[in-house]
């Protein structure tokens, strides 16, 4: 165990021993240093002054300042409050951080909206989500499709060629949350994909790239720099409420029978508002290797922690097992299911010898319907190098043989949505 990880559980314990443990709080910092308050009726214990000092001559992460009383401590009221909250030997710790904090919150996800997530990119995943939405879209499904990799955009120019690029996208929403002026530019951030323009079905596919077209005025870099602060209250609140005030107005304004969310890679806070506070199914994209399983272990483990976020998440999920190998294609995906069911047990509940099985959720193995059992991506050399032209997009996909593939994960994903 590292420094870092040992210093909340040496507070807890001297906390314990000096009889001090009652309503106590941890705060880590944002440079990850621990500080202590104490409630006004606690008033520092004997010895607890003396020993914070030693604690904290060996240990640097924690704070050798950082003994408060809480009438002493700005905003304490406010910390206690904080949803990010964990138990370290009964004591709390509250984990002040920079980003991050939208993983350990929940709200209530939003009935149709998709998001496709991975942790590491190059597993297919704009490139499912601009076919999925062509495939909903076949079923005569309105399809809004929004580009949250605002830092490796992708899937606004698969869907949108130049001359339907509109003039704004996601990072120009997210700026006017903060300046209160969104609701002017969304007409200006959604254009329509030539996608549903062959279909005599009511189906369209409507799109919100994460960024507007390109142009020499148009200053990408500036708005992005800018989009990720936490703000007061009356300047748009922090970063994930915004970005859940611009998804709803999207959705408010384009009225959308489905909504695809293409997330960015990574652990970030665009990533956590679409997982944990968005999306009513979260598709989670990985290849069978140590690298995937790894991230979503962390994630995982995370989630844990807070069981009640653990609890409302783990049935949004669907693992998705990305370019596929066709070759070996049975024992390569009998590794996959064993490998994702083991970190999926992470979010199951344990059953203990006797339990009424039926009470708990812990899907087995072989179950097709659980969570880490997964939908497929073939590694499709015409999926790899496809190249869409939207002009003929249902006949390029049809000479190469990629509708069955299209059609099928367009009705999995309707009938996960109906049953979730």
């Amino acid at each position: 165990m590292t420094q870092f990880d040992e210093a909340p559980g040496l507070v807890a314990s001297a906390l314990q021993a000096a009889g001090a443990a009652l309503d106590a709080t941890m705060i880590r910092d944002v440079t990850g240093r621990i500080g202590l308050v104490l409630p006004d009726s606690a008033a520092a214990p004997g010895g607890l002054a003396e020993t914070w000092v030693n604690l904290a001559s060996s240990n640097p992460y924690i704070n050798p300042d950082g003994l408060f009383i809480a009438s002493e401590f700005f905003g304490y009221d406010d910390l206690r409050a904080e949803s990010d909250r964990l138990t370290v030997l009964g004591v709390s710790l509250v984990e002040q951080t920079v980003t991050g904090n939208a993983w350990s919150s929940l709200q209530e996800p939003r009935p149709n909206a998709v998001a496709l997530y991975s942790f590491k990119g190059g597993v297919g995943r704009s490139t499912m989500t601009t076919l999925l939405a062509y495939g909903l879209s076949r079923r005569g499904q309105k399809v809004l499709v929004v580009d949250l990799d605002v830092e490796s955009p992708g899937v606004g120019d698969l869907l949108l060629p130049p001359e339907r690029r509109v003039d704004l996208g996601v990072s120009d929403l997210l700026l006017g949350a903060s300046t209160g002026a969104m609701e002017g530019l969304l007409r200006k951030a959604v254009g329509r994909s030539p996608l549903g323009d062959d279909f005599s079905l009511s189906g369209e596919v409507l799109v919100c790239a994460a960024a507007g077209a390109p142009s020499a005025d148009y200053h990408y870099l500036a708005r992005v720099n800018r989009i990720y602060a936490d703000l007061p209250p009356d300047e748009g609140g922090p970063f994930s409420s915004r970005l859940t005030a611009v998804l709803d107005a999207l959705r408010d304004y384009v009225e959308p029978d489905v909504m695809l969310l293409d997330s960015r890679a990574g652990l970030h806070d665009f990533s956590a508002v679409t997982l944990t506070q968005y999306a009513q199914m979260c598709l989670l994209f990985a290849r069978d290797s140590h690298q995937h399983w790894d991230g979503y272990r962390s994630l995982f483990d995370h989630w844990a922690r807070h069981p009640d976020v653990a609890r409302a998440v783990r049935e949004r999920l669907k693992i998705v097992s990305g370019l596929t190998p066709l070759a070996g294609n049975a024992e390569y995906l009998e590794s996959f299911v064993g490998n994702a069911y083991a970190v999926f047990l992470t979010l199951y509940d344990t059953i203990a010898a006797g339990d009424p099985i039926d009470t708990e959720f812990h899907p087995a193995l072989s179950d097709e319907s659980a969570p880490h059992f997964p939908m497929v991506v073939p590694r499709s050399e015409l999926l790899e190098l496809f190249k869409p032209n939207l002009a003929s997009f249902g006949a390029e996909l049809e000479g190469a043989l990629l509708l069955p593939l299209v059609d099928d994960w367009a009705e999995r994903v309707e009938d996960l949505l109906a049953s979730g």
